[in-house]
């Protein structure tokens, strides 16, 4: 084990965090980070006109409540549905903006218009449909990948041409305010870029008679589809722990896969607009799932572990656990990953790998039987996990889910830790002896 932790160190450790660390990724991580407290508003506003359950389905007290809620739901329509389409019906554009804030502030790139070039190149792609009429279609979360190459390209063409000074229009006088200089000095590389844009739309309607978004949308179907599966989830579960174990922060692996989580959290939610029932819409393993029912505590799974550890008999592990305890709760497991520790101990290797993935294997064969409603309204990484298991899928059997996999996992750890518990013990009655 400890020829394959050197090995990991030296050959794997630097490309992956070097990977992680990556402008572009840092820049759509940053931008969807930023972006989510109005997605999650956006989420709220539609389950307040749109009930999880039809009340005509139901008797007793149950109808009441749902026929309430139905009729609120439709007093207040018009302002929560503009909510709605406000935000999770322009997601893309948000994105679009952020990324191309955040990567002109790596490039140190000053004045708003490298954003403004981001969203006309984006408008000009995703705006119109093959006909060359206007559309909002694409606004949303079908339009995200074009929203991260259309920002990505637009910085890099923009900051080249700035640093070529092509086209460069100087306005040297005092009196002349920084805005208007910075706007006649980007006249030239913006009027390159909305061209390029233009043609190249133009273009992929011409050669393959749809839009760049529908033209995405066709070619990472089978991506997406891949994704949402029972394999993929073990897949991806193993690996992020793994490379976690060995200090290699889980945003590495998770990073990239936001984006193609968005889409599917997005097709989610319109399904569900459209009147598809919480146990009908088409994805299961999105970052809900993960970040709810997977993550019970943090990467690893580890909140069953802080509970385990406030009973152990050994004052340092006992130490951790209180220590621990309270950030888990909102999954934030960095005190005992480096506390206990977990990372590069052998003996933890197999309950932080197993304990999530298990968990994960769990969740999404009662998502996809219908045991329990699809998690689709984000609540954010950090809410505890009962409150979000509920707010996310509106079912009751969610939240007794989510405790049952914490004390499922507090048995997947418990004899791992009744080995280590011995090893402390001895050390602190060796150590007290001395």
């Amino acid at each position: 084990m400890s020829k394959i932790t050197e090995r990991v160190e030296q050959k794997i450790l630097p490309a992956v965090n070097k990977f992680a660390k990556q402008k572009y990724l840092q820049a759509i991580s940053s931008a969807f980070m930023s972006t989510m407290a109005a997605m999650m508003i956006g989420g709220i506003a539609l389950l307040i006109i749109e009930p999880p359950v039809d009340y005509n389905t139901l008797t007793g007290v149950l109808r009441v409540i749902m026929k309430a809620w139905t009729d609120i739901g439709g007093t207040f329509l018009i302002p929560f549905l503009t909510i709605f389409n406000m935000t999770m019906g322009m997601t893309a554009i948000y994105a679009t903006a952020g990324i191309g804030y955040f990567l002109s502030k790596h490039y140190k790139m000053e004045g708003f218009l490298p954003i403004v070039s981001c969203l006309l190149s984006f408008f000009i792609l995703a705006g119109i449909d093959a006909t060359g009429e206007m559309t909002f279609t694409h606004f949303g979360g079908t339009g995200l990948f074009t929203a991260i190459l259309s920002s990505i390209l637009t910085i890099e063409v923009f900051r080249f041409l700035l640093e070529k000074k092509f086209g460069l229009i100087e306005i040297k006088s005092k009196g002349v305010p920084p805005a208007i200089a910075q706007s006649f000095a980007g006249l030239v590389p913006i009027a390159v870029i909305v061209l390029a844009a233009s043609f190249i739309g133009w273009g992929i309607i011409s050669v393959s008679g749809v839009t760049l978004p529908d033209l995405i949308g066709l070619l990472i179907a089978p991506l997406i589809n891949s994704i949402n599966s029972i394999w993929a989830l073990i897949f991806f579960s193993v690996l992020v722990l793994t490379f976690w174990w060995f200090g290699i922060h889980d945003s590495a692996i998770t990073g990239p896969l936001e984006t193609i989580w968005a889409v599917m959290g997005l097709a989610n939610l319109a399904a569900y607009e459209a009147g598809a029932s919480l146990t009908q819409v088409p994805y299961v393993f999105t970052n809900n799932l993960w970040w709810i029912f997977m993550t019970l505590g943090g990467s690893g799974a580890t909140l069953g572990l802080c509970l385990l550890l406030l009973f152990s008999k050994s004052k340092q592990l006992k130490t951790v656990g209180r220590l621990a305890l309270v950030p888990a709760l909102f999954n934030i497991n960095e005190p005992i990953i480096f506390g206990l520790p977990i990372m590069l101990n052998p003996l933890m290797f197999v309950p932080f790998v197993g304990a999530m993935t298990i968990n994960g294997v769990i969740t999404y064969l009662c998502m996809q039987a219908n045991i329990v409603n699809t998690a689709v309204f984000s609540t954010g990484w950090n809410m505890p996990a009962p409150i979000a298991a509920f707010i996310s899928t509106m079912d009751w059997r969610a939240v007794v889910l989510a405790l049952g996999l914490i004390v499922l996992d507090v048995f997947i750890w418990l004899p791992f830790i009744k080995i280590y518990e011995k090893q402390k013990l001895l050390e602190e009655s060796q150590q007290a002896g001395e």
